[in-house]
């Protein structure tokens, strides 16, 4: 599902010049567009990622679109557009199969790759929740924390420690 996403990554990374102004943050953008989206496909089997039943189609084809595309701005219509139900029928065979609402899964994915870019690099918090799909810096704290428990500094320095001990 995530291969068109990359592969219009790839083209426009191709197409980046050395010699255009600021082309390294340029390749760089690009590259954690790649990075953010190959990440769900990468996550551990957790009881919370796992769908309990996932017998119906529908909701598998909804949840590769949010996994493929989280990073965008996603509305119910789209999803139910692509899987061919109503908006209504879609929202309660999808809590049905999973346990979760669309958008909390959305909101966990995106909570879920936050966490991946603060434990793994020094990215500036502001925009890792950018490239995660979240509008502003205030809602990506506020659902960091609801799902996390903790807030997204305070992770990243948790993490980071941990980095540091394994490096001693």
């Amino acid at each position: 599902p995530a291969y068109e996403v990359i592969k219009a990554n790839m083209l426009e990374l191709a197409e980046c010049r050395t010699y255009e102004p600021a082309y390294q943050p340029k390749r760089f953008g690009i590259l954690m567009a790649i990075c953010t989206t190959l990440f769900p496909y990468c996550q551990a089997d957790t009881p919370q990622s796992r769908v309990l039943d996932p017998g119906n189609e529908a909701v598998r084809q909804t949840m590769r679109y949010i996994n493929s595309y989280y990073r965008r701005k996603i509305d119910l219509q789209t999803l139910a557009d692509d899987v061919h139900l109503h908006p209504n029928y879609l929202c309660a065979l999808f809590k049905e199969y999973t346990g979760e609402t669309v958008f909390q899964h959305l909101t966990r994915i995106r909570v879920e790759s936050a966490a991946y870019l603060l434990r793994e690099n020094d990215i500036p918090i502001s925009k890792i929740a950018e490239v995660s799909g979240f509008n502003t810096e205030s809602l990506f704290y506020q659902k960091f924390k609801q799902i996390m428990g903790i807030t997204p500094n305070a992770y990243r320095k948790k993490h980071q420690s941990k980095h540091t001990d394994d490096k001693l």
